[in-house]
């Protein structure tokens, strides 16, 4: 869909984007509501079709059940406009403190285990 209003493609854009958001409500009323990638999908189609406030709170709701996609966001063309707007940029800072706690965990991780003496000690001793 993004790929057509890019073209100039609008009617056909507009197509994809009511099937794709008929589609992913179908699943929100299934019981995946609280799926993070489907919220995050529904919050893109939403931002979309022009509706910004809905995209934002959808966002929300995605990372609030658990959406990590930093990076998916960071880079994506798609959520440039928004790059200015406090609602996403305070999404933003929240999903970078999420990575940020992840960050901290894994070198703590690996300060308390040092993988590479332990496996260098197992292949100095012939086990597997």
């Amino acid at each position: 869909a993004w790929a057509r209003q890019q073209l100039g493609n609008t009617g056909r854009a507009e197509e994809l984007l009511t099937a794709i958001e008929e589609r992913l409500l179908a699943q929100k009323e299934a019981g995946l509501a609280e799926n993070p990638q489907i919220l995050f999908v529904l919050a893109q189609n939403h931002l979309l079709k022009g509706d910004i406030e809905t995209a934002l709170d959808t966002l929300e709701t995605a990372i609030d059940s658990g959406f990590r996609r930093y990076f998916w966001l960071l880079y994506d063309q798609r959520w440039e406009s928004l790059g200015d707007d406090a609602r996403f940029k305070a999404s933003m800072a929240r999903l970078k403190g999420y990575i940020d706690e992840q960050r901290a965990e894994v070198e703590r991780i690996d300060a308390d285990d040092d993988f590479i003496a332990r496996l260098d000690a197992k292949l100095a001793a012939g086990g597997p």
